[in-house]
């Protein structure tokens, strides 16, 4: 059977769909939006995700994120009126994704607020572990070329205001997150102390830098330890919010509880394996 029939039949039927549809559009001014309005939308909101930088400094103030919130919710009511429904699934995911992107800042901004809650979020070096803010940098192996100098330099020297805009900042630290963050301070004091000492082998013109970070660093880490008691004791999040985290941020189809039974069933599958192991080779000795 021939369908050029069926197909013949058909192109009318769609022809008169989608002039209903544009019909139903100009009468109401609603716009279903295309996948380059979402990527417009996407490239609009990794620009505000990045926070302002003055001076080699984030701005993290409350009148800056105060300006990123409103953006935001401005930002996602586009999104909100962007209509995927129709798209390809590969185009969906990706509207997915950006969505999931925007719950991120959004959980930020009304949940963990790391910018007034977590001392350890001012961090301006990567160590490889704990929360960091934009533009955290890996503290490198010295000597340096000659072209990296000058950059490592501005980075040293932006520290000290680092820390004074973050005890500015953090109006509502925690005590556990406050200890955490002297840990962290005194993991990086010494760190900058190493740098300087091997600045004054291979680049004196660092030395000055490197130690007016590390004591900005130890200074920080003081002004932790006289707050922490007196600070809110805990900084963590209800079961509640993790949970609404876990599903629209991560897009885990688990809860937390049900992670956790997850976790301990292969925790007890591992074990049992273990021991079956442990009971095959029984006349083996130990490692």
């Amino acid at each position: 059977m021939s369908i050029r029939p069926l197909r013949n039949a058909f192109v009318p039927l769609l022809s008169l769909a989608v002039l209903t549809l544009c019909s139903v559009t100009g009468i109401t001014g609603w716009a279903a939006g295309t996948y380059n309005d979402l990527l417009g939308v996407y490239r609009e909101f990794r620009a505000l995700a990045t926070p302002d930088v003055r001076d080699g400094v984030p701005d993290y103030t409350p009148a800056a994120m105060a300006r990123q919130a409103q953006s935001l919710a401005a930002l996602r009511a586009r999104l909100d009126a962007i209509d995927d429904s129709a798209w390809p699934v590969s185009q969906r995911v990706d509207y997915m994704i950006v969505l999931a992107e925007m719950r991120g800042l959004e959980f930020q901004h009304r949940v963990i607020r790391p910018w007034e809650r977590d001392p350890a979020f001012y961090s301006p070096t990567n160590l490889g572990f704990g929360p960091k803010m934009h533009g955290a940098f890996g503290v490198p192996e010295l000597p340096l070329d000659a072209e990296r100098v000058p950059i490592l330099k501005a980075q040293l020297e932006a520290v000290p205001s680092v820390y004074a805009q973050a005890r500015a900042n953090l109006t509502d630290a925690r005590g556990d997150l406050a200890r955490l963050g002297i840990v962290q301070k005194r993991i990086e004091r010494n760190v900058f102390n190493r740098l300087a000492q091997a600045a004054a082998q291979h680049h004196p013109e660092l030395v000055a830098a490197a130690e007016a970070a590390r004591d900005a660093s130890a200074g920080f880490m003081t002004w932790l330890e006289s707050i922490e008691a007196t600070r809110p004791a805990h900084g963590g999040v209800s079961k509640d919010e993790y949970n609404w985290f876990l599903r629209n941020v991560m897009l885990f189809p688990y809860s937390w509880d049900e992670l956790l039974t997850i976790g301990e069933r292969e925790w007890q599958r591992s074990m049992v394996f273990l021991k079956l192991e442990e009971h095959r080779h029984r006349g083996i000795p130990m490692i």
